[in-house]
């Protein structure tokens, strides 16, 4: 299952165009992406949609809180922990994996900072959940394929379409990924 914001919903819709399933070995990976979600929103509306013993749940959220001037980095990841902690203890999930936060290339919707303190902002929430991160809940920052600026569509925010492929592939690899 992978749960989030609008980057979530995009790979969501950008594969029902294909009219494919997002399958992992013979197993459909269920989809729930939320536009302008925050970590709070995607906890609550979540409890409904991750059912007890799920096996993996992918989480892709964090950038919409780091946009307020008012969320910390600290703060964030924090919530994130929290939510993924929930996940695991709560729900049984066997294992919670959190992705990076991706930096962005436009100052559009966001409050109280420039773009430098935007980025800034990822690269310190990203720097503490790969502290952080342990056991059944595992840091993703594999998203090599999506990072940069000519991966970002025109918004400056959000995937290119043509960079949904390598963000499927990364989704794909942190479901089969297996801790050593």
């Amino acid at each position: 299952m992978v749960i989030g914001d609008s980057f979530v919903k995009r790979l969501f819709h950008y594969k029902r165009a294909q009219g494919k399933p997002f399958l992992v070995g013979d197993q459909q990976v269920q989809m729930w992406g939320w536009p302008g979600a925050d970590v709070r929103t995607v906890r609550r509306r979540s409890v409904l949609t991750v059912r007890r013993w799920t096996q993996s749940v992918v989480i892709q959220v964090g950038s919409n809180d780091l946009c307020n001037a008012a969320r910390s980095p600290e703060r964030v990841a924090e919530d994130l922990l929290n939510f993924a902690g929930y996940l695991v203890e709560r729900r049984s999930v066997n294992r919670v994996i959190v992705c990076q936060i991706l930096r962005r290339n436009s100052s559009a919707h966001l409050r109280g900072l420039n773009l430098g303190e935007y980025n800034a902002a990822v690269d310190r929430t990203n720097a503490l959940l790969k502290a952080r991160c342990t056991g059944d809940i595992i840091y993703w920052e594999h998203h090599h394929s999506v990072r940069g600026e000519s991966k970002l569509g025109r918004d400056g925010i959000h995937l290119a379409d043509h960079s949904l492929k390598g963000y499927e592939r990364s989704i794909r690899s942190a479901l089969l990924y297996r801790q050593a």
